[in-house]
């Protein structure tokens, strides 16, 4: 991590992947990259360029890649916060996955398009 901060003083960028402070999908709390960069920014003195979800770049990125419009794709996942959310600021239809991180808390700001209890919901959902 010094290291990097030489690289920060000296004039490097810095990116990160997204702000989440802390991280609780294995089943107890870990820290996540957002309390690095944090971590970072306030060492340096510079703040963080974001690119992950839920930011727009990784969804504009991944629909270039794949050469798909935002009304060809369904974004899937269980975190209110970045996955539903980017995909709603983005543009492209949600679906809540309630496991792994779903926080029932997060709905009262973002509501996905659909909300589903496993993804044998979802193959019964996309065949229909």
């Amino acid at each position: 991590m010094n290291q990097v901060l030489k690289l920060l003083l000296g004039g490097a960028e810095l990116i990160g992947m997204n702000p989440d402070l802390v991280d609780a999908s294995s089943g107890s709390p870990e820290l996540n990259v957002g309390s690095w960069v944090r971590m970072l920014e306030v060492a340096s003195g510079l703040e963080a360029t974001y690119i992950g979800k839920p930011f727009p770049y990784v969804f504009k990125l991944t629909l270039e890649s794949m050469g798909l419009d935002t009304e060809q794709v369904l974004m899937v996942g269980d975190c209110v916060d970045s996955d539903i959310k980017g995909a709603n600021e983005f543009g492209i239809r949600s679906v809540l996955i309630r496991m792994g991180e779903f926080n029932p808390g997060e709905l009262k700001e973002t509501q996905p398009d659909f909300i589903i209890d496993s993804l044998t919901d979802l193959v019964g959902m996309v065949m229909s």
